[in-house]
């Protein structure tokens, strides 16, 4: 895979993490109906697995960089002053210090980096089979 595919593949999986926080953020359909699509739904399952299949195929640490995409999303919404419907339960953060705020950004971004992990570490496992197994034949005597 050439860097300009690798750097293709994570900005879309970036631009996909970032319309799926922004839908979860902003109710734009009658009650229920959005919540449906982006919590109980094959989409839910695919938004979860392509980011660690994208670190997989990419396998360079920047790839975890697809973890501030939805951070970036929440902090935009935050600084333009959206406010979400009413039917909604929201944590207001004006009260906060602004150090505990950006704790709490620090650590869903490390959290959501250290789950993307998997995918660099599913890809190192593959990646060690691979070499055994062609190590294994390139030293084989077999009798033919």
């Amino acid at each position: 895979m050439t860097d300009r595919s690798r750097i293709a593949v994570t900005l879309a999986t970036a631009l996909l993490l970032s319309a799926t926080a922004y839908g979860n953020a902003v109710d734009i359909s009658p009650p229920g109906v959005l919540d449906d699509i982006w919590h109980s739904s094959a989409f839910a399952v695919i938004m979860a697995g392509l980011p660690i299949l994208t670190v997989f195929l990419v396998y360079r640490w920047w790839a975890l960089l697809v973890a501030l995409a939805p951070v970036v999303v929440g902090i935009c919404l935050y600084v333009t002053g959206y406010v979400s419907p009413p039917e909604r339960e929201e944590i207001d953060l004006s009260s906060l210090p602004w150090y505990l705020i950006g704790g709490i950004v620090l650590l869903e971004t490390l959290g959501t980096a250290a789950f993307l992990s998997l995918g660099l570490l599913l890809r190192w496992v593959y990646e060690r089979v691979r070499s055994r197994r062609r190590g294994g034949l390139v030293g084989s005597t077999e009798l033919s």
